[in-house]
């Protein structure tokens, strides 16, 4: 049975996840600019309506002095010594009166202009951020765990194609792995630590036990976790905020190894597909199998708000009760 696999160009997967992210910053700088220009419009608009506002009723009240005078010089009637009525032409008054009331139509025909483009205006940018929140959604949900995945996945397949070598087993504890990956080596570490990264030494330590695993499907999500410390390169907690940021850090490790797994798992079931192939194979290879799993379990019956708080309780215990 093949234990290895032909992996390529796996700087693919880090080109690939480069430009997500320039494609996420890139729509962002479009989302403000866009955002910017729709209220430099609305506001332009709302100042243009402000503006024929107070012009309608200037010119109201232009009409309504036009009106008063006009009607004051067509009151002033006389008659002739024969009894006959005059009533003033008011020529001047009446063609002031005409002006005064035609300014008046055209400030509101303006300010209904602006009124009804202020609609149209508001319509599509109301449109535009239901359509913009939802691609702003997409790329805070997907296209972050896409780049995640992409991240954790270059980690994998540089995992596999390091253990994956024949030569890897052979290796002695504490020689390092000639790899472009994080540099591996085997230590002997604690009997229930499968792995840990050393600050120190800038080491994924992988215990000694499992220097015979040959499975690089196992293998690949216990480095997957390690890779998180390696990025954050934390301490143990002292106090409550830092014990607060020590397990996000072990809950992002812990999702990193999850999604691993999750990865990989379909081609190791494939691999082994009985009971009785995977009781034959390493002790180190049964235990790693069984981790996997019951991370998947615990993850499935507490969910990752409960593991969370299952692990702040463990490390906080451990926090106070260290010297």
């Amino acid at each position: 049975m093949s234990t290895s696999a032909h992996v390529l160009a796996i700087s693919a997967l880090d080109d690939l996840r480069s430009g997500l992210l320039r494609f996420d910053a890139e729509a962002r700088e479009v989302f403000e600019a866009a955002a910017a220009e729709i209220r430099r419009t609305l506001d332009w608009l709302a100042e243009r309506r402000a503006y024929w506002e107070r012009e309608v009723r200037l010119c109201e009240q232009e009409v309504a002095r036009a009106l008063a005078v006009y009607e004051r010089c067509r009151s002033a009637v006389w008659r002739d010594a024969q009894g006959r009525t005059y009533i003033p032409p008011c020529i001047a008054e009446g063609e002031a009166l005409r002006r005064a009331r035609a300014r008046l139509e055209a400030a509101r025909k303006e300010l209904q202009n602006v009124v009804e483009w202020t609609r149209r205006v508001q319509q599509a940018a109301d449109e535009y951020q239901r359509q913009a929140q939802r691609l702003a959604a997409l790329l805070e949900g997907e296209a972050r765990k896409a780049t995640a995945l992409l991240e954790r996945s270059a980690v994998i397949l540089n995992a596999y194609a390091a253990l994956a070598a024949p030569s890897v087993a052979a290796l002695p504890a504490s020689s390092p792995i000639p790899t472009a990956a994080p540099a591996v080596r085997y230590e002997t570490l604690d009997a229930a630590t499968f792995a840990r990264y050393d600050r120190t030494s800038d080491v994924i330590l992988i215990n000694a036990r499992y220097q015979d695993v040959r499975e690089p499907l196992l293998l690949a999500p216990i480095l997957a976790h390690e890779e998180v410390h390696r990025r954050y390169r934390g301490s143990d907690p002292v106090d409550e905020e830092s014990l607060q940021r020590y397990v996000d850090e072990e809950m992002e490790a812990y999702r990193a190894q999850y999604e691993a797994w999750q990865q990989v798992k379909a081609e190791f079931e494939r691999r082994y597909p009985t009971a009785a192939e995977r009781m034959a194979l390493e002790d180190g290879a049964r235990d790693m199998l069984a981790e996997h799993l019951q991370l998947q379990d615990r993850v499935e019956s507490l969910g990752w708000q409960g593991l969370r708080q299952e692990l702040g309780a463990m490390y906080r215990q451990r926090m106070e009760a260290a010297p």
